[in-house]
């Protein structure tokens, strides 16, 4: 016999949404979820990790913002892979710096820019859950 745990796990992803602009979390919020994944919101670095520590077995991808204040999303990811390495990241800036792209490359997450084609997006969370 199956919980409702395990049928949640097999049925819906999970999301772990960090922005620190509400409205852009908002409306990220609404698209995810009209891709048919849950989502849990944070609004910082330090608020996710928290999140992430208490729903760290039920979380399927993360997505976090970079330039956050209290903690950015960078730091965010390092602390992430220590508790989980094979975790699916997306990491989202406004920003195209060459350092930052290493850094997010460092820390096996994949870097998405603003304006977010929502496309995009959804191929490629697909790919990262399902086909991971």
């Amino acid at each position: 016999m199956m919980t409702i745990g395990q049928i949640r796990s097999e049925q819906v992803k999970r999301v772990l949404l960090v922005d620190d602009d509400h409205s852009i979390r908002e409306l990220l919020l609404q698209i995810i979820e009209s891709f048919g994944y849950d989502v849990i919101e944070a609004a910082n670095g330090k608020q996710a990790l928290t999140l992430f520590e208490q729903n760290h077995h039920s979380i399927d991808l993360l997505m976090t913002d970079i330039c956050m204040p209290q903690m950015d999303g960078s730091e965010l990811i390092g602390r992430v892979r220590h508790h989980n390495p094979l975790l699916p990241i997306i990491a989202i800036t406004g920003f195209a710096d060459a350092g930052l792209l290493k850094e997010v490359e460092r820390l096996n997450a994949v870097l998405i820019y603003k304006p977010i084609d929502i496309d995009s997006l959804h191929c490629s969370m697909n790919a990262m859950v399902f086909d991971a």
